[in-house]
C-alpha cells in the first residue's frame, strides 16, 4: 500500500510500508506523537478503508474525541456526530466523495468532545492505494488548533477579551 498527497506538516510525510500505508512520525501502528508547534499543536492520525468502511484511530484521536482508546468503535456515524452543530461543512460528504472519485480532502471545523469542549481543527487527507495503484482508502492527520488560536487570541486582544 502507499499513501498519496504529502502532508507537509513537520516531517510527517506518507511512506511506502510493506502492505500497510502510514504516515511518517505520526502514525506508527497504533502509536502516534505529539507535534510540538509554538503552543503545542496536537496532531491526530487515522485511516479509513472504503471498501470496509473502517476506520483506524490514533490513541490521540480517541482523546480529543473524549474515548479512551480503543473504548469505542469509530465509525463515520461516530465521527459525525461529534461535528458542532453550527459548523456547515459536511465532512461525510467529503469522505463520501473521496471514496467515490479518489480525491483527498481537507477541512477546517470544530470537533465537540464526549464532555463537551469544543476542538477546533484542520484536516488534510490524503489517498491510500493498492498495490494495483487502485485508491482504496484515505489516511490524514487532524490537526488541533483549539490552543494555537487561543494563544493568537491572548496575544492580539491581551486583557482586552474575557
Amino acid at each position: 500500500m502507499a499513501v498519496d498527497n504529502a502532508v507537509s506538516i513537520g516531517d510527517a510525510r506518507p511512506v511506502r510500508a510493506g502492505a500497510s500505508a502510514r504516515f511518517a512520525c505520526a502514525w506508527t501502528g497504533s502509536r502516534q506523537r505529539r507535534h510540538s508547534g509554538a503552543v503545542g499543536t496536537a496532531v491526530e492520525s487515522f485511516r479509513f478503508w472504503f471498501a470496509t468502511r473502517h476506520w483506524e484511530w490514533s490513541e490521540e484521536m480517541y482523546r480529543m474525541h473524549g474515548y479512551s482508546p480503543g473504548a469505542v468503535e469509530p465509525t463515520t456515524e461516530l465521527l459525525d456526530s461529534h461535528r458542532h452543530p453550527d459548523d456547515h461543512d459536511d465532512l461525510v460528504a467529503r469522505i463520501v466523495r473521496a471514496g467515490d472519485v479518489g480525491q483527498s480532502f481537507s477541512s477546517r471545523h470544530r470537533v465537540l468532545d464526549t464532555a463537551g469542549v469544543v476542538h477546533s481543527v484542520m484536516l488534510v487527507a490524503g489517498r491510500i492505494y493498492d498495490d494495483s495503484r487502485a485508491v482504496v482508502g484515505t489516511a490524514g492527520l487532524y490537526v488541533d488548533l483549539t490552543d494555537t488560536l487561543a494563544k493568537n487570541e491572548r496575544d492580539t486582544f491581551g486583557g482586552a477579551v474575557a
